[in-house]
């Protein structure tokens, strides 16, 4: 899992002394998987759960156990919430905050409007006479949305119905 991938440390190559990795661990501290004590263990008991992950990352917790309960957080509230408590207090944390939380409203946005083209779509199908210009203007709209947020489902149908559509015209 995920949180396993973090507390691996043994992919990491360890710099000279007094140098940073750039993994985001702070190495000045001696940062080892023996050294984050009963943390992990308390991240995976929390995993699943968006309230008692964000109660981990108020807790003086170290900062990889803080960015793996942000990479856990699974809501959209959870994250903006995290986005918002972690502006000042750390960077590294506030900004995959940030990105989480931005992905998590353009998937949203996207399965929104994809939704709604699929429908149009489907009430375009039982027409029976289908004008074009409408067909071209939700083919165009689709093609707009980032396929790769919207759920496969959603692709397989907008499909589905666009080769219906097409057949009938």
């Amino acid at each position: 899992t995920m949180i396993d991938w973090i507390f691996d440390f043994k992919h990491q190559q360890t710099p000279a002394p007094g140098e940073r990795s750039g993994t985001g661990i702070e190495d000045d501290a001696g940062a080892s998987a023996a050294d984050l004590g009963d943390w992990p263990d308390k991240l995976r008991a929390a995993s699943g759960d968006d309230a008692a992950l964000l109660a981990l990352t108020r807790e003086a917790s170290p900062l990889d156990v803080k960015l793996a309960a942000i990479a856990a957080l699974s809501s959209e509230a959870a994250l903006k919430s995290a986005e918002r408590e972690f502006r000042d207090p750390d960077r590294r944390v506030h900004q995959l905050a940030k990105h989480r939380y931005g992905l998590a409203v353009a998937q949203r946005k996207a399965r929104t409007g994809a939704a709604g083209l699929i429908e149009d779509a489907r009430t375009l199908s039982r027409e029976t006479l289908i004008p074009i210009n409408r067909l071209v203007d939700i083919d165009r709209a689709w093609q707009a949305l980032d396929a790769r947020l919207l759920e496969a489902e959603q692709r397989a149908d907008y499909a589905a119905l666009m080769a219906q559509v097409a057949a009938l015209t």
